[in-house]
């Protein structure tokens, strides 16, 4: 289950609305599964694109007339499940719980290998051992050991770029690292500022960013600080 806001919070200086959409899950609280809250980071979002100048752009260079698909699309997802579809967004937000390490009180339960439906995490010798390139980061692990053994990095968020259905469906691509919430203002502005300086004439968001390659992103969001 998840939401989606169509219109831009304020009218655009031309007064369209319509120049980008959010799609958000439920979040932690309504969700067992949601490890963020994601009204506060769709609310900083939102503040970022209206002191932009995209409103404006996207309602200049299509008339007013703004259709679904000149929007840009943002899926915020609490957890690795998805429910917000950011795999097919323009831009999507995963937020990730990222195990680092098994601690000595570690009893060997067994209940971590259990829960996790990628088997990044198995009991060997009496200890649980993690497979870090099996991850999806959902922190099911931490959350279910008796011990609290299982260490985890802070919450971070996945960025992926330019996923779509259509014609032509493209899943979207997952940029190194993790993202703090802190910084997702200035990673959302990096791209607004990428895509109002790159984009060609009726080519929508996500064309622009399967365009580019994905070191030119990167080298964009270089001052958005990441692990």
């Amino acid at each position: 289950m998840f939401e989606e806001r169509h219109t831009s919070p304020e009218k655009s200086a031309s007064g369209s609305q319509g120049a980008y959409s959010i799609a958000l899950c439920r979040g932690k609280g309504a969700c067992p599964f949601g490890l963020v809250a994601l009204e506060p980071i769709r609310a900083a979002i939102e503040t970022v694109i209206a002191r932009s100048p995209w409103n404006a752009h996207v309602d200049t260079a299509h008339g007013g007339r703004i259709r679904p698909h000149d929007r840009l699309r943002i899926a915020l997802s609490a957890c690795p499940n998805g429910c917000s579809q950011p795999q097919i967004q323009d831009i999507g937000l995963i937020a990730a719980l990222r195990p680092r390490a098994v601690a000595s009180p570690c009893t060997g339960c067994g209940l971590c290998e259990k829960t996790c439906r990628e088997a990044a995490i198995l009991v060997q010798d009496g200890r649980a051992v993690t497979r870090p390139k099996a991850c999806l980061a959902c922190g099911e692990c931490a959350r279910v050991c008796p011990a609290h053994a299982i260490l985890c990095e802070p919450i971070g968020f996945r960025l992926l770029l330019g996923g779509r259905l259509g014609r032509h469906p493209s899943m979207a691509t997952e940029l190194s690292g993790l993202y703090t919430q802190d910084h997702i203002p200035n990673v959302i502005r990096s791209l607004l500022r990428l895509l109002l300086r790159e984009a060609r004439p009726g080519e929508r968001p996500g064309q622009v960013l399967t365009r580019l390659a994905i070191k030119q992103v990167e080298h964009e969001l270089g001052e958005c600080s990441h692990d």
